[in-house]
């Protein structure tokens, strides 16, 4: 277990900049190249957060922040919106894994729309995804029908393969990283992958050799030391065994 930890830039000899996938035409790619210069967090808008949102409620408390229910003060539209405390964050991972999200762009990846930072917190908004975790559903309901796990795995499939289209490795699928946009029935949901802090670059047929990823869902090859982005899809089995079963 010592071996499955959260991977920063200085320490992964398989990291290259995440923005070097390949980037299609129209997408955003929004980097403060003084901020990341500096070393500094990296801030994608200028003002505070209470300036363009309204923070409703807090929905929960997580490891790394507190998420809060906003709304867009001019477009009323809903958000998440995460606060993190500066202090204990990786600011390398967090650049890393923010130009990521702000390079992709499909329906079953979650959105980062925007970040904004203060003298002690750093914010992101992203989708809203009040259907929780997809490991809470399959707790809730014991096991999927096959029905159930074939619209849960056509919508993970489609944003895994959209990732390694754009040369991206998630390295750490799993149900608790899959979550649901409501409490709806899943044939009437939509599902988003999240957590990119364990993400890289990985070309076609690029081998990599450092060992993480949660240790339940992670391909043998990944315990080997050596393996490619098709580790992603082991992981993919491994979520659709458990919903099954």
């Amino acid at each position: 277990p010592g071996n499955f930890r959260r991977r920063s830039e200085e320490d992964d000899d398989d990291a290259e900049p995440l923005t070097g996938g390949r980037i299609r035409k129209g997408q955003r790619v929004l980097v403060n190249t003084k901020s990341a210069a500096e070393g500094q967090f990296v801030v994608q808008s200028t003002g505070n957060v209470s300036d363009t949102y309204d923070l409703a409620k807090k929905l929960g408390d997580g490891t790394f922040g507190t998420v809060y229910l906003g709304f867009h003060k001019t477009s009323n539209a809903e958000r998440a919106v995460k606060a993190m405390l500066k202090d204990g964050l990786d600011a390398a991972m967090l650049r890393r894994e923010t130009e990521l999200l702000m390079s992709l762009d499909h329906p079953h990846i979650v959105r980062l729309f925007e970040t904004f930072e203060d003298s002690k917190k750093v914010y992101l908004v992203m989708d809203l995804c009040l259907g929780g975790e997809l490991f809470h559903r399959i707790v809730a309901c014991g096991h999927f029908t096959e029905v159930q796990a074939s619209v849960v795995m056509s919508q993970l499939l489609s944003g895994v393969k959209y990732l390694h289209e754009m040369d991206v490795c998630h390295r750490d699928l799993k149900p608790e990283n899959c979550l649901l946009t409501s409490k709806d029935a899943l044939a009437n949901n939509c599902l988003k992958i999240i957590d990119f802090g364990m993400s890289c670059v990985a070309h076609k047929g690029t081998v990599m050799k450092k060992r993480v990823g949660s240790p339940l869902y992670i391909a043998p090859q990944v315990l080997m030391g050596r393996y490619t982005r098709s580790c992603d899809i082991w992981s993919c089995g491994v979520i659709m065994y458990i919903m099954l079963c």
